[in-house]
């Protein structure tokens, strides 16, 4: 009997010591959630051609829907800066659309264009929303700059296609997906260009984007500028699976 005893005990206590090791695992998850949370604070910073700067715009439902999904903590304005590549390096993103001819830059300006690019940085060149009579011009601008990369579509088998928060699904581009091409250098995207108006920033962003149900077209946003932001973040994490349980916690 006092052998049925101890055992039930040891059981008791073993029980306890597990419940007590998951509890403190479960505390550290959180805390690593909130240490992501607060590296995964991104602001989004356009620039404009013209001297005198929009005023900054909400994006109050973009910010909203991707909160929901990710731990990114998104600024709830988009951001102006003038075409000045001095202040590049500030920023570790930059959006241009491409809405008139590339500059002409000097020398100097296309150096500190590579410094912004050797220092972590990635321009998002997009589709404007009156016309795509440019978008060759950049890319030309761009590769005189950089020629030492090449251009490449984003294919089915990038990292970027595959869900952050539904690690087993693919995105729903639809037949965008070819057209969104990528300039990587050393496996590391410095460049991303999106000719696609049905995924340019502005048709995403002044779009009243849901964080539980879209129509096609605007989930089709949110998954590619999820995944986007995402991937600027971690890189090409996914490829490794050392790096699935960070992954894991990047999601809601």
């Amino acid at each position: 009997m006092w052998l049925k005893s101890l055992l039930w005990c040891l059981l008791m206590l073993l029980s306890l010591e597990m419940i007590i090791q998951a509890q403190e695992q479960i505390i550290e998850i959180e805390k690593e959630r909130e240490l992501l949370t607060t590296r995964d604070r991104f602001e989004w910073v356009s620039i404009h051609f013209v001297e005198s700067l929009p005023s900054s715009q909400s994006i109050h439902f973009a910010k909203r829907a991707i909160e929901s999904r990710t731990t990114l903590v998104l600024h709830a304005e988009q951001k102006w800066i003038p075409f000045s590549v001095k202040q590049w390096r500030q920023y570790p993103f930059l959006h241009i659309e491409m809405c008139q001819s590339p500059p002409t830059i000097s020398l100097k300006e296309k150096l500190q264009i590579r410094d912004f690019f050797n220092a972590g940085g990635t321009l998002f060149l997009d589709s404007c929303t009156t016309t795509n009579q440019w978008n060759g011009e950049w890319k030309t601008w761009l590769y005189s700059i950089y020629s030492s990369g090449a251009w490449e579509s984003l294919s089915r088998n990038h990292v970027m296609t595959s869900s952050f928060y539904l690690l087993d699904m693919r995105i729903l581009l639809e037949n965008q997906l070819n057209r969104i091409q990528l300039l990587e250098i050393d496996e590391r995207t410095i460049a991303i260009f999106n000719p696609s108006p049905y995924l340019r920033w502005q048709a995403f962003s002044q779009s009243k984007v849901s964080a539980l149900k879209n129509d096609r077209r605007s989930e089709m946003r949110l998954r590619f500028y999820v995944n986007m932001l995402m991937y600027l973040l971690t890189g090409n994490y996914k490829k490794d699976q050392l790096h699935l349980p960070t992954i894991l916690m990047r999601r809601r």
